[in-house]
């Protein structure tokens, strides 16, 4: 029997980056490069914002679980 070998270990992570303009009159602009056009990499990567968020706020990787 063969073992089980899980693809997270093989697949190189995705990297992208994500230019934020913030205003003065509080309005965002947000650029994000190097991502793919699909729904499922749109949703993955506004994911991966939220917990970078509460990173950001929070200042402590335990404060963000998936």
């Amino acid at each position: 029997m063969s073992d089980v070998i899980s693809l997270a270990d093989r697949r190189p992570p995705v990297c992208y980056t994500v230019r934020i303009v913030h205003r003065w009159d509080d309005s965002l602009e947000v650029l994000v490069e190097d991502i793919a056009s699909d729904e499922r990499s749109r949703a993955s990567a506004a994911d991966a914002m939220r917990r970078a968020a509460d990173l950001i706020e929070h200042g402590s990787p335990e404060d963000v679980k998936r």
